[in-house]
């Protein structure tokens, strides 16, 4: 599902290219990783998460959470995951990647 607030952000509920910002607490591991749009690319964008929610949904069950958030000025979004763990994580990475390979 994808949200919209009045600024024009938006995120997704569970069901991007920089190194994610890990942290890991009892019981879950999560990630932050911010993501250069290129000019005009926001709509792109928001047509293509729900298609990457969806199949994350679908092959990844152990996820917590997916969000992604756009900058008020459309140049950059924000991915945020919540994993149960780090193994988690480290399959959500493998499986994102070969989707990616495969467009």
């Amino acid at each position: 599902m994808t949200r919209s607030d009045k600024r024009g952000r938006f995120r997704t509920d569970n069901p991007g290219h920089d190194q994610p910002e890990e942290t890991s607490g009892p019981g879950h591991s999560s990630s932050s990783q911010p993501n250069r749009l290129k000019a005009g690319k926001l709509e792109a964008e928001r047509r293509r998460v729900p298609g990457l929610c969806d199949f994350i949904k679908a092959n990844e069950p152990r996820l917590i959470a997916f969000n992604e958030y756009a900058s008020d000025d459309g140049t950059e979004v924000g991915v945020v995951q919540v994993h149960p763990d780090t193994e988690s994580m480290e399959f959500h990475m493998e499986v994102v990647a070969e989707r990616a390979a495969r467009a």
